[in-house]
């Protein structure tokens, strides 16, 4: 079962002149048919021109492939490039693998959703998948002087919450829990309990000893085991506001979700079965509540939009990092 980062799209017209800059010979085109452009582009061997530049600062292409294509929504698969080396015998080899991750584009008239794979083929980050994905759309919609902008679903939500959700409802993994606290001074007070403050001021009195400024804890589950995080543990809870009062922070990693902190924003992600996926590609429909015939994936899409429509929209922020000269290969 594989786990998506579920993100909108907004579709809008550029100027002549900024179209320019992309690209020659562009022609102006209705936002009404905006829709309809982008998805005549999700076709062919390799429908988009994504790439990346490696560690050697050198721009490489990937591999992107169309999986499925049923009424206006599209399976892409988007490979990356990964360099391993080895030693075999006294020789220093390489092996070039092209690992893949699916991107589903939700395209029908009226909706413009898509799903990312967290896939460890981009290290289960798929906002980078996202970055690459709408500067290659962008590239192509230049011609009809229109672009993409493709967004991330968030909200603010309460520790307790998010771990219910993450837990209960979506059945995730606590890989671990992580506090950082500080080292206040020894007159400061601490609402807790009794046994919560004796541990506190013990933590706090070690750091002090050793002229820390601050101080981690951290707790890891067995390999394929989770950590049991329940508000109705009364010790658990009070460190737990103890943490979010006193402003420190809170790191809680799941299986599936990835790093949640304290007092971050949310982001909407939900499991795939593989058997929905699977049905869709080769063509095997089901039926909705109603008994009608319907593509299994089309009703979680549909189930997706009505789960996260009170998440406000977030554009991925793009990591900065010193720009060099670069190389083009082809």
């Amino acid at each position: 079962m594989a786990v998506y980062s579920i993100y909108k799209y907004e579709l809008s017209q550029i100027s002549a002149l900024e179209a320019m800059t992309i690209c020659d010979g562009s022609k102006e085109t209705p936002l009404s048919l905006a829709q309809e452009v982008l998805d005549g582009l999700f076709h062919g061997v390799r429908p988009l021109n994504i790439t990346k530049e490696n560690k050697e600062k050198v721009i490489i292409p990937l591999d992107n492939e169309i999986t499925c294509k049923r009424d206006r929504v599209t399976i892409l698969l988007v490979c990356n490039e990964k360099k391993h080396k080895y030693i075999e015998k006294r020789d220093e080899r390489e092996l070039i693998s092209h690992p893949g991750c699916y991107v589903i584009i939700d395209n029908r008239e009226g909706i413009a959703q898509m799903a990312i794979e967290r896939s460890s083929s981009f290290q289960s980050d798929p906002d980078k998948v996202c970055q690459l994905l709408q500067q290659a759309i962008n590239d192509k919609l230049a011609a009809y002087q229109l672009k993409i902008e493709i967004r991330g679903k968030v909200r603010e939500a309460p520790f307790w919450e998010v771990i219910h959700k993450q837990t209960v409802e979506h059945e995730d993994r606590v890989k671990w829990i992580k506090f950082n606290f500080g080292v206040p001074e020894e007159g400061a007070g601490i609402d807790a309990s009794e046994d919560v403050k004796a541990m506190i001021s013990g933590l706090n009195r070690l750091g002090r000893i050793m002229g820390a400024e601050k101080g981690q804890y951290m707790y890891n589950a067995s390999e394929a085991g989770t950590l049991h995080i329940d508000q109705t543990e009364e010790d658990m809870a009070q460190v737990i506001h103890y943490c979010s009062t006193n402003a420190y922070d809170i790191s809680v990693g799941f299986r599936y979700y990835g790093v949640y902190r304290y007092g971050r924003e949310e982001r909407a992600f939900a499991q795939l079965d593989d058997q929905v996926m699977d049905d869709f590609i080769h063509e095997r429909p089901t039926t909705d509540r109603e008994g009608n015939g319907a593509w299994g994936l089309h009703l979680w899409l549909d189930n997706m939009r009505r789960m996260y429509e009170d998440y406000r929209d977030v554009t991925p922020t793009k990591k900065k990092r010193k720009r060099k000269s670069k190389k083009q290969v082809a």
